[in-house]
């Protein structure tokens, strides 16, 4: 679907923006999840226009933070539901097997862990020819994945790495400025 951006006028893929629905008092709010009812207003998925769209609308306060905050809900949802359906691995060990047998589809690394650990999970995943998705932190991870401080995840199912990577790129992308300066609450 075609969406027109309310702050800059290009017109491009809905997917590749932000949807919001004016309530009933006249705030602008968020519908990251496209379900609520309401005339659309949709924005690029940028932190820049996010924050230009905050100067011209009656908007939730720290709009920026606000959307950052949903869109790792929404990626923690997926990871949870991947837990519970059987297709993640946990741990160091654990995933370093799955990619040794060809069985992992997407790598997860907690952005705050420890660079040798990452760095020999992501060099055996690029040989591999698998993404490595790193927007969470550490805590961040374990709580989506029901455990303690997870630094190394994977996903051993095609589809759910798919739509993990997916929501993980939206992330990244909001994250992402023109400058490609990077503006996790964690960074």
């Amino acid at each position: 679907m075609q969406a027109v951006c309310h702050i800059s006028g290009a017109a491009g893929e809905a997917t590749h923006m932000l949807r919001f629905v004016r309530a009933p008092d006249g705030v602008l709010t968020p519908d990251l999840a496209e379900k609520l009812p309401g005339t659309a207003l949709y924005v690029l998925n940028r932190h820049d226009y996010i924050v230009r769209l905050a100067a011209q609308e009656n908007v939730p306060p720290a709009l920026p933070s606000l959307i950052d905050r949903l869109l790792r809900e929404q990626l923690n949802g997926l990871l949870g539901l991947a837990r519970k359906a059987g297709a993640m691995v946990t741990g160091f060990g654990k995933v370093e097997a799955a990619l040794m047998r060809a069985e992992l589809h997407l790598l997860l690394a907690a952005q705050d862990g420890a660079a040798d650990g990452r760095k020999k999970l992501a060099a055996k995943a690029a040989r591999a020819q698998i993404r490595v998705l790193d927007v969470l932190t550490a805590d961040e991870l374990g709580m989506a994945l029901g455990r303690t401080n997870v630094i190394h995840a994977g996903a051993t199912n095609a589809g759910w790495a798919a739509r993990i990577w997916t929501q993980g790129e939206r992330i990244t992308a909001f994250r992402s400025g023109p400058d490609g300066m990077d503006r996790s609450e964690n960074a």
